[in-house]
């Protein structure tokens, strides 16, 4: 077997047994067929993986270069990089990636099979919005960002459900956008990120000799967090997987929970059927959490239905009770969590690192952001506005991309005119109108025209410097024959310190660490495009974390805060007449509880403002679900204590309670005699969306309902068009 040699020498005694847990270890010691890891939250995952790769390679003879292994974050694949070196005591050649930056990698050499050139570019989320609203724009008189929004979510589900856009037929403006957004991107040479896999999967579709190859070169293919694969990932697993079946895939069905961007659950939950002989090793030992937060978290996702089952326990301490606060607003609610972060860290003496903040909804974190100022907290929000999406930052990186690839039109045209130059709107539509005559891109077009052919005359003497020099250096020559440092001083005066600042950051993450060799301009761009949230997030000892539930995922923290635990938040509106939405949020709120290791807060509020005004909210459905003895009160009234610990499931039947002030914390609460609409009350309609219930005019059949729409204003509606949320 060409993909085995003998056991390595030299590397340390590694003690796999006592190190691991008997199911861990049944994990690992596993050889060739395939292999479905079921690790709950909190059970050692990453732990397994390392140590299989050790395995492999020490004990079974597995060549490092023969195993390839795939996860979803940058973070996650180099912190697997640096266990398996630490754990075999030297580098070793496995190729540990996310899948995107795997296909990137394969695309480099075989990217010419499709039409493009090695020298593509990947488009990122706010270039892809780029393109489609200038493609939008020949189709359509007016283009709202709602719009643009809405093809780019097509385009991205088609994409990852392995349809080829220029396939379609154009039969709707839609399928023309779309047809016509494909095209220019090919037009540019560059790729976005759904085209990176589906691209791959076409080459191995349609090239058997590139499959063959793969699929010998990579005899071993382990998968991280597989519950978050799509379609498309799963066909390129199989395909890698033409002339073996060595698969190791490591997931938990319960925090799936990327249904929205085009995952499925269904691959994880119907693995055994593609392989029938696959071994599956259930991981249950949770090492993170207490007893009182496994226990809650278990309790609740019971209740889904389509899992796998499992039995999470530790042997962790029972730990303290969840405390669970009642706000009387949102504003209240963002206060007490405050106080509750000055008082842990003094009384336990914890770090600001110790704590995140999460939250549903990127709404509900500007209340949450003004209180932490003003108590002088410092916060980091991950997945907030990122780094390489900063004025400055975006400037610098587009000279560096059309440096990369001339075809790029997007880069050029941002540039052009940065620092001034005199090329205005009129310069930008001649250079358009010359390349679309002409059928030659923006550059070619630039190099033309007698007013702009000095400036891309400079961009191409970059370009023959760009293969001599690292990125760091091009960087650097840019800035300084640029003056804009000059430029950000003269244009930005209020906080040109602080772009400066980052400008030097940029500078500094194109340094190689250690014995590397040079950052190329390739490598860095390519780097940049693919990185995470979480991998550009400083998740440091100074700063709070503050970041929705999404965001969370494989993240840890001594205490937690789950803010807006209410109905329409958690879950989420636009999921509650969809029993698999309502699935995937309570996996969603699974996800947030099993992130806290020793302390657990969930909060409340009775009114949430909306558009200016006090909305009455509803605590949380999800409520109902979670075990009755592992809650702490805040604060604690007559009242609440007898709604609280009547049994959960039951009616309350005494209808004295105003629900207005006290939100029943039991399903059904509500008095039967109670008016079906009310004031205050959140309804949904089909074309106006969301919107609140400010005034009830007539009764029964002639009833009308005027309500507060956030985008459409006041509409007076009858009832039999809308939905109570």
């Amino acid at each position: 077997m060409l993909y085995k040699c003998l056991p390595f020498e030299g590397f340390p005694m590694i003690d796999y047994k006592s190190e691991l847990n008997d199911r861990q270890y049944e994990a690992v010691r596993h050889f060739e067929g395939p292999l479905l890891i079921l690790a709950g939250a909190g059970s050692g995952k990453t732990r397994v993986i390392t140590y299989r790769i050790a395995h492999l390679i020490d004990v079974y003879g597995v060549r490092p270069e023969s195993i390839l292994a795939m996860t979803f974050t940058n973070k996650a694949a180099n912190e697997m990089k640096e266990r398996v070196s630490r754990l075999l005591g030297k580098n070793v050649e496995v190729f540990i990636s996310t899948f995107h930056s795997a296909c990137a990698y394969f695309l480099r050499r075989y990217s010419h099979l499709l039409g493009y050139s090695s020298r593509y570019i990947i488009y990122d989320e706010s270039d892809t919005k780029a393109v489609v609203k200038d493609v939008m724009k020949t189709f359509y008189q007016e283009v709202s960002g709602d719009e643009v929004n809405r093809i780019m979510v097509e385009i991205s589900s088609r994409k990852e459900n392995g349809i080829d856009i220029l396939n379609l037929r154009g039969e709707s403006i839609d399928e023309k956008v779309m047809v016509a957004y494909q095209k220019r991107l090919i037009k540019e040479n560059a790729m976005d990120f759904s085209d990176l896999l589906l691209n791959m999967v076409k080459i191995l579709r349609e090239h058997r000799e590139v499959a063959d190859y793969l699929s010998n070169r990579y005899r071993f293919i382990l998968v991280d967090e597989f519950q978050d694969t799509n379609r498309v990932q799963m066909e390129l697993l199989l395909l890698l997987l033409k002339n073996h079946r060595n698969i190791c895939v490591v997931g938990d069905d319960d925090q799936s929970i990327y249904r929205w961007r085009g995952a499925t659950i269904e691959n994880i939950l119907k693995f055994d059927e593609h392989f029938q002989d696959a071994k599956i090793v259930k991981l249950e030992q949770n090492y993170r959490s207490t007893k009182a937060i496994i226990t809650a978290a278990s309790e609740l996702i019971k209740n889904n239905d389509r899992r796998h089952k499992k039995t999470i326990f530790t042997n962790n301490p029972q730990g303290e009770n969840i405390t669970f606060y009642t706000a009387t607003n949102d504003i209240d609610e963002a206060s007490f969590i405050c106080k509750e972060i000055i008082r842990l860290k003094e009384s336990r003496h914890k770090n600001y690192g110790d704590f995140s903040i999460l939250v549903r909804t990127n709404a509900q974190m500007r209340i949450i952001e003004q209180k932490l100022r003003e108590n002088n907290i410092p916060y980091e929000v991950v997945g907030g506005v990122k780094f390489y999406e900063r004025k400055e930052i975006k400037d610098i990186i587009s000279y560096l991309r059309v440096i990369a690839n001339p075809k790029c039109n997007l880069d050029l045209e941002r540039i052009l005119n940065i620092p001034p130059r005199g090329f205005g709107d009129v310069t930008v539509t001649r250079l358009k109108e010359m390349a679309n005559r002409q059928g030659i891109s923006l550059f070619e077009a630039g190099l033309l025209n007698p007013k702009t052919e000095g400036f891309c005359q400079y961009l191409k003497s970059l370009m023959s410097q760009a293969e001599s020099l690292s990125v760091r250096e091009i960087t650097e020559k840019i800035i300084n024959d640029i003056h804009y440092r000059e430029y950000l001083e003269q244009y930005f005066k209020t906080d040109y310190l602080d772009r400066i600042a980052n400008l030097d950051e940029l500078l500094n993450s194109m340094i190689p660490h250690g014995m590397e060799e040079p950052i190329s301009l390739h490598k860095f761009l390519e780097g940049i495009t693919l990185m995470s949230d979480i991998d550009a997030a400083d998740l440091s000892s100074e700063s709070v974390s503050l970041m929705t539930m999404h965001s969370a995922k494989g993240l840890e923290f001594d205490v937690v805060f789950i803010a807006g635990f209410e109905e329409n938040i958690i879950p989420h509106f636009r999921s509650v007449f969809d029993p698999d939405e309502i699935d995937e949020e309570r996996r969603l709120l699974y996800v947030a509880i099993t992130r806290a290791k020793e302390k657990l807060y969930i909060s409340y509020a009775k009114e949430r403002f909306q558009a200016h005004l006090p909305l009455s909210r509803k605590v949380s459905r999800f409520f109902n679900e979670l075990p009755n003895g592992l809650f702490t009160f805040l604060p604690v009234s007559d009242i609440q204590k007898e709604l609280i610990f009547k049994e959960q499931k039951k009616r309350v039947e005494d209808h004295t309670y105003s629900v207005e002030y006290y939100p029943d914390f039991i399903k059904d609460a509500r008095s039967k005699t109670e008016p079906k609409y009310r004031v205050g009350m959140s309804v949904v309609h089909d074309k106006f969306g969301v919107g609140v219930i400010r005034q009830i005019e007539g009764s029964g059949d002639e009833t009308k309902l005027l309500i507060f729409f956030e985008k459409y204003g006041y509409k007076t509606i009858l009832p039999s068009y809308v939905k109570i949320l």
